[in-house]
């Protein structure tokens, strides 16, 4: 992890706020920024007329809307799906025993050459309506798992001065989604959750696929409120009409379980393994967990071989044969997988702080990640240590203090 911290103050009107901060973090993170860039973005794919700058830019603008508007686009397989291969994410919110803590936690699946990490905090005097006599944002403070050169986090995972904590993990759609969706007069994402962090005091306004925890409705060693401390939109597509429109019950009856609601891997996991969960240890060891080899819940039927590291909760595509048979392209071997850990609690959260481990799993049963061994895939990954074998970080934030 790399770590930055920005702090600007109501005194200055909310631009000078906004272009210093961003001219601050470009000239500190510029060499991360350029790595970040030649991994994912440089010389991705090609523009028409020569105008290559502008189109990359945009790419950069709109990543996080990108999977969905390349399906609308009927763009070609290249340019996305070396980016956004496979399911995402992993999220999972467990109150203790006896009600003594909650603890939130969340793996990002992403492919490796993303693993260019930063946890950055934004302390931002923003106005609510631009004017420097007006009342401050509701989210001054907001810390987050992020990237080289973004303003959001993308995994998503963020913890606001509001008392909020946030994340998201992604529903996958494809064409037949798009007539149901509205295209005009939108916002992209990037910049829905940004004002949405800002200026949210409770989770009832959040767009779907957010889980959204409000510690200050907790109160450790009594009893969870009725209303109010969790909104949670599903996962994975659960009304039928969702189901139907993302054409996920075509995928379960061709492919069965691995894309059902209840019965998909990581789902049954969860189900089995949650009640283990009895302090904040055995939270880290669940989301962290891959035992691929020995796990019955990570066999695949159809594949061979049968054990699968993609059926996990921190998935490890690499582990996979390159020459094995696999039933749909989410289990086949690919440099992507869980890419992180971070767990907050009750007290951490307080000081915005949370838990936190780079790079992929490994265990006992899986040796760690390690570029050298596929250099052939000729996959960029400018500034990454060969080998991705990391301790676990919480780090002290210096401009936040409860």
């Amino acid at each position: 992890w790399s770590f930055l911290e920005i702090e600007t103050f109501e005194t200055y009107d909310d631009k000078l706020q906004a272009y210093s901060a961003g001219f601050g973090e470009g000239f500190v993170t510029k060499k991360l920024i350029e790595w970040h860039w030649n991994n994912l973005i440089s010389g991705r794919f090609e523009c028409k007329n020569q105008i290559s700058d502008f189109c990359q830019n945009l790419y950069r603008t709109m990543l996080g809307d990108f999977t969905d508007l390349s399906i609308l686009l009927n763009l070609p397989v290249n340019v996305t799906k070396a980016l956004f291969d496979g399911e995402h994410c992993s999220g999972l919110i467990v109150p203790l025993p006896g009600n003594k803590d909650i603890l939130f936690g969340h793996v990002s699946w992403f492919p490796y050459e993303t693993m260019l990490r930063v946890q950055k905090l934004y302390k931002f005097a923003y106005s609510r309506n631009g004017r420097k006599d007006s009342s401050r944002v509701a989210s001054t403070g907001i810390s987050m798992s992020s990237y080289p050169g973004f303003l959001w986090s993308y995994d998503d995972f963020y913890l606001l001065e509001s008392g909020l904590s946030v994340m998201e993990t992604t529903i996958g759609g494809d064409g037949a989604l798009w007539p149901y969706v509205m295209r005009n007069n939108t916002v992209p994402t990037w910049i829905r959750i940004l004002v949405s962090n800002r200026l949210a005091t409770n989770g009832s306004g959040y767009n779907n696929q957010y889980m959204i925890l409000d510690y200050k409705k907790f109160s450790p060693g009594k009893p969870l409120p009725d209303t109010g401390l969790l909104h949670l939109v599903e996962q994975v597509p659960y009304f039928d009409n969702v189901y139907n429109y993302t054409a996920s019950w075509l995928r379960y009856r061709q492919y069965g379980d691995w894309f059902s609601y209840e019965k998909c891997p990581r789902a049954r996991i969860f189900q089995r393994d949650t009640k283990n969960v009895t302090d904040f240890e055995s939270m880290v060891y669940l989301m962290r967990s891959n035992n691929y080899m020995s796990d019955p819940l990570s066999l695949c039927e159809n594949c061979i071989p049968k054990h699968n590291a993609m059926n996990a909760v921190s998935a490890r595509g690499d582990l996979n044969l390159k020459n094995g048979t696999y039933p749909f392209w989410q289990l086949q071997h690919s440099l992507f997988g869980g890419t992180d850990l971070k767990v907050t609690n009750y007290s951490m959260f307080q000081k915005l702080r949370f838990y936190a481990i780079s790079g992929p799993v490994y265990n006992a049963e899986i040796p760690s990640f390690q570029w050298s061994k596929y250099d052939k895939t000729h996959l960029r990954h400018e500034g990454h240590p060969d080998v991705f074998k990391f301790k676990s970080v919480i780090n002290k934030w210096n401009f936040f203090v409860a």
